[in-house]
């Protein structure tokens, strides 16, 4: 439920954004077009000129609104697989299964104690999980 209201509450503030950028570039054009207007008008009474070509930056709207969808599912998926994870970790026993399969174990000192250290499986499906995301993300 706090997933769901968390991404209504996102895509509600880039509406809104997408609403103020839109008005904002309104406005800029609108002045730009009175601008020009006067400019041409001055320049008609001064005996001509070519005005100033002005570069503007084309940025598509669609193609932000695009990847920032697409940047929040992936975060709600990983709440979520937290979420489910941290609520079924505790009470399903399997989890706590990958605990017990161990593939190799190394030495480290640990309080100023050597110490054997294992990798167990949860070790290893933990890391795939953060190296998936990591790629995803990135």
């Amino acid at each position: 439920m706090g997933l769901i209201v968390f991404n209504d509450l996102v895509l509600r503030i880039l509406m809104l954004t997408q609403r103020r950028i839109a008005i904002k570039k309104a406005i800029a054009k609108q002045e730009l077009h009175l601008e020009t207007a006067a400019d041409t008008e001055a320049a008609a009474d001064a005996g001509g000129g070519a005005r100033p070509l002005m570069m503007e930056t084309i940025v598509e709207m669609s193609e932000i609104d695009e990847q920032t969808r697409k940047l929040l599912k992936l975060v709600l998926f990983i709440f979520a697989l937290t979420g489910i994870w941290a609520i079924w970790e505790p009470v399903f026993p399997a989890f706590g299964i990958l605990q017990d399969i161990q593939f190799w174990s190394y030495s480290a000192v640990v309080d100023g104690v050597a110490k054997t250290v294992p990798i167990t499986l949860a070790n290893i499906g933990m890391a795939v999980i953060v190296a998936v995301t990591t790629i995803i993300a990135g």
